[in-house]
């Protein structure tokens, strides 16, 4: 039987939604959020592509920040799982692969619902087992005789993490069940790592979720299909209540359950969050995280298949709230909350039960009883003060702007480190990856992270091509086959110069300097000093998610709050350094080439990856380039302001990165400009500041020799 619904009740929902609105919670909003995820996870999986250090792995965002429904105030965390790709879950033997370690689910009467049991498969059919890596797969016997897979990741399988954490900067891990929880070190956001194995093939335990009659439509069947095609993932824990819980692995649908969130309607998405509020505010301080978001989550599916679709009107957003809060509390009161999934595992099992299922009881009962006066003690984005009229949407608007600051830290982080890495790969094993993430599932339909991915493979390969022009040039080769290469670097070029803002644009300058170019040359370091300088200050460091870029970026956004565009932040952002790889030598200036060698002895990979590059401030890259074209040009007086503004940048930015190679490229200048002690200063410091894989050790090899040349000429002009 329907209940009367109280005529106010139609005036507060729309008042409600549209505070929630004001607040970073609009149909805009989650659309945002949903693609900064969706590009973040594409860049994060073509960083596993194209790394070299660690075995290819699959990283997923799920949760509140994939779906969209989180914000201002509730500051969820973001939920990651990470698959190694070289095990396999298996629903039957004919989907194993040889290439892979295979593992066959299996259950049986002391398996809990909702959870499995792991068996490696041994099987004659393969041939190619010297592609297995050596795997240490803890193993024992249960309560039927197999031999099962304990719950615990290798560690070698660990390992994968290290492509994602240098994004994060933890500088805490707590580890949380089968989760690993880090916090950026700014504390701007937190996340949960959980390593999984993934499972292709929709399993027997999720049957009835299929099956199922829906009266209402939803999910559609089309949705069906998609969702089954996700299949799921295996989690290393066991039921708490089991006998065989360390041999015990939990089914989860975290894809499903996002692609299902992601098509709520506005008003579902609003009760959601609406419940996720009212969790933290009333729920939270007496419970703990007994009761969590994934509670709420559970009601809004079953409630969105349970109730027609025009029932989630926005003048009945109160009144659906309502329901799920009794939905909820029917939950409580039976002591039975089912898995949407899997509707025999009760997700309320070992958690909400006893002493803590009569509190939630009675704190839902309370909230009922309240009517919807409650929602004026909702602490979050100050709902409740809102909803009363104290508060104006003026005051709300940092709330939005810190939000969507975050969800251009997020996207910068996974595409500077993707970046990073596809820098690291060779050029041709690039080229030849390029069909592979293409093709990478769900992703091919997006433009953002592909273009940007395109970008920089235009950007490496062009001037690896212009500089095999100029070593061609310097071997008397042909003039139509030189011809022909810089017209292919061009247009390669044309396309990468976008990549950021300023440094494939000082890299050109750089060339035009070493091709003599010195008048085109000037017009374009004209041209980025004129309307490029913004970007290059803002960020002058490779902590590209510190304060200084944050409040940058705050900045950007007050400008202009109603324009979102990742790509655009992307190419202000991380225009602060200028890279030279060892294949782009003959295009680099001479004081460049020298930081390609550094160090006679191979340092630590990891450590010093870019040992062999020539990596350069861009700011302070900008005045070096003048002062070498002025002097080329023979402008005296413009070039003594270059190497003053060299010497202005190196005493007043104390973040600069590779403060060393400027230095180095100071001294560079001082030795041109005759003044060998002002040069051994700069040496002198940057020894100091890098004693190790430092060019200044041939720098003041070359000051010495220039030095005894002088004193053997003054000595044979005295003679």
């Amino acid at each position: 039987m329907e209940q009367q619904v109280p005529d106010y009740y139609a005036q507060i929902s729309e008042r409600l939604a549209n505070i929630l609105d004001n607040v970073g919670y609009s149909q805009a909003d989650r659309q945002r959020k949903v693609r900064v995820a969706t590009d973040a996870e594409i860049l994060l999986n073509l960083t596993s592509l194209f790394s070299q250090s660690i075995r290819q792995s699959s990283p997923y965002i799920c949760g509140s920040r994939s779906e969209g429904s989180t914000g201002p105030g509730l500051c969820s965390d973001i939920d990651l799982l990470l698959s190694d790709n070289i095990f396999k879950v298996v629903t039957d033997q004919f989907g194993c692969q040889p290439d892979k370690i295979n593992y066959l689910i299996l259950t049986d009467a002391h398996t809990h619902p909702g959870y499995v049991k792991l068996q490696r498969v041994m099987s004659r059919d393969y041939t190619s087992a010297s592609l297995i890596p050596d795997v240490c797969v803890p193993c024992r016997r249960d309560s039927c005789g197999r031999t099962e897979e304990v719950n615990l990741i290798p560690n070698n399988v660990h390992n994968v993490g290290t492509i994602i954490n240098s994004i994060l900067f933890p500088i805490n891990k707590v580890n949380a069940g089968p989760a690993q929880h880090y916090r950026h070190s700014l504390k701007l956001y937190s996340s949960n790592w959980v390593y999984v194995y993934r499972c292709f093939d929709w399993p027997r335990e999720g049957a009835e979720w299929v099956s199922r009659p829906r009266r209402h439509g939803w999910p559609t069947a089309q949705q069906i299909e998609n969702v089954r095609k996700h299949g799921c993932f295996t989690t290393p824990i066991g039921h708490r209540g089991s006998d065989e819980q360390h041999l015990e692995w939990r089914l989860s649908f975290s894809l499903a359950e996002r692609d299902l969130t992601r098509s709520f309607e506005d008003t579902v998405m609003k009760v959601y969050v609406l419940l996720k509020m009212i969790k933290k505010t009333f729920i939270e301080p007496h419970l703990g995280d007994a009761f969590s978001s994934y509670h709420c989550k559970v009601c809004m599916l079953w409630m969105r298949e349970q109730s027609p679709p025009e029932l989630w009107r926005t003048e009945n957003l109160l009144y659906c709230l309502t329901l799920c809060i009794r939905k909820l509390l029917e939950f409580v009161t039976m002591g039975y909350c089912p898995d949407y999934f899997v509707a025999e595992n009760n997700t309320y099992d070992t958690k909400v039960v006893g002493a803590t299922r009569f509190k939630l009881q009675m704190l839902l009962r309370c909230l009922l009883s309240q009517d919807c006066r409650f929602l004026l003690a909702v602490e979050c984005c100050d709902i409740g003060q809102q909803l009363a009229g104290g508060l104006m949407r003026i005051e709300n608007e940092w709330l939005i702007l810190e939000e969507v600051t975050l969800d251009h830290v997020i996207f910068i982080g996974a595409a500077c480190e993707c970046r990073t890495h596809m820098m690291r790969k060779p050029l041709q094993s690039l080229i030849n990856s390029v069909p592979s993430y293409t093709l990478i599932q769900a992703y091919r339909c997006l433009q953002v992270p592909l273009c940007y991915i395109r970008m920089i493979i235009c950007e490496k390969l062009g001037f690896h091509i212009a500089s095999i022009c100029k070593a061609n040039a310097e071997k008397n080769c042909s003039q139509e086959c030189i011809d022909d290469l810089v017209c292919l670097a061009s247009e390669l070029l044309t396309i990468g110069i976008n990549i950021d803002a300023t440094s494939v644009r000082l890299k050109l300058c750089a060339m035009g300097v070493v091709l003599k170019a010195y008048d085109q040359t000037e017009i374009c370091l004209h041209h980025i000093s004129d309307h490029c300088m913004k970007y290059i200050y803002s960020c002058t460091g490779f902590e590209f998610m510190g304060p200084r870029v944050l409040n940058c970026s705050l900045i950007s956004l007050m400008e202009n709050t109603e324009i979102y565009s990742s790509l655009e932040l992307l190419q202000n952002q991380s225009s602060f350094v200028v890279i030279y790889q060892p294949s782009e030598i003959y295009i680099a200036p001479v004081p460049l080439r020298m930081e390609m060698f550094r160090s006679l002895v191979a340092p630590p990979i990891l450590k010093y990856f870019w040992y062999e590059w020539a990596v350069v401030d861009s700011l302070f890259c900008l005045h070096f380039l003048q002062f070498l074209n002025f002097s080329r040009q023979g402008k005296i007086q413009n070039k003594q302001v270059a190497i003053s503004n060299m010497i202005h940048v190196i005493r007043t930015e104390p973040d600069i990165p590779h403060r060393d190679t400027a230095l180095n490229l100071l001294g560079y200048c001082f030795l041109l400009e005759n003044e060998p002690q002002k040069a051994f200063v700069c040496f002198s410091k940057s020894l100091q500041i890098l004693p190790y894989h430092n060019a200044s050790k041939f720098y003041l090899g070359l000051l010495l020799q220039k030095v005894n040349a002088t004193q053997k000429i003054r000595m044979n002009f005295h003679r």
